[in-house]
């Protein structure tokens, strides 16, 4: 039987979001955008990041993931397009749009 070896992105260590930093000012019009995140990284520490950040560290390889379980697919943090207007932000699990 052959075995798949796993990609560099499958090895890497997630940062656990700890908080989200959301634009409050778009809530009144039914929705908001992240701005930035707190993670517990894989060292133990804590780091903030802003939105481009994320964003920019997802594209390099790095893995973010709302929860404990890293095994869990569906909270990975992935960059979007707001389905509402055309500003960056995060989802939860795959995007869909």
């Amino acid at each position: 039987m052959v075995e798949a070896m796993a990609s560099t992105r499958d090895s890497l260590p997630w940062y656990v979001v700890l908080s989200i930093q959301k634009d409050h000012a778009v809530e009144p019009s039914g929705h908001s955008h992240v701005l930035g995140l707190a993670t517990r990284d894989p060292d133990g520490d804590e780091t903030h990041w802003t939105l481009v950040q994320v964003i920019s560290a997802i594209r390099d390889g790095e893995r973010f993931v709302v929860g404990e379980d890293p095994n869990d697919q569906g909270a990975a943090i992935e960059p979007t397009v707001c389905p509402q207007c055309p500003k960056a932000t995060l989802v939860v699990g795959t995007p869909t749009h």
